[in-house]
């Protein structure tokens, strides 16, 4: 149920029904008259480290990072943080990433 409809939006809905992550939205985007063809994708979270999942998931502070010039669809994406907060307590997390590592791909 957590990895389907924590609070909100299911993890589900991202990373994919077996968590090895998806596409969500590929889009164009125009910045200084050049025209980007850019792709959002969650990544995986079958094999995560605990300590990296954990923060992940309540946690809303991406390091700074740098980009090149022409890697304007990574820094857009990287810039926007979509992931959302889900202010879960230690065993809901705890259940969620036991859960992602024990699923079975189809």
């Amino acid at each position: 149920m957590l990895y389907n409809n924590p609070r909100g939006i299911g993890c589900v809905k991202c990373h994919g029904d077996n968590a090895n992550g998806k596409t969500i939205i590929s889009f164009d985007h125009v910045y200084r008259d050049k025209k980007y063809k850019c792709k959002l994708s969650a990544p995986s979270i079958k094999n995560i480290d605990y300590k990296q999942f954990y923060k992940k998931v309540n946690g809303k502070d991406n390091t700074k990072k740098t980009f090149k010039n022409d890697e304007v669809c990574q820094k857009l994406i990287y810039n926007a943080d979509i992931m959302p907060t889900y202010f879960l307590v230690d065993e809901e997390i705890e259940a969620i990433y036991y859960y992602i590592n024990n699923l079975k791909d189809k």
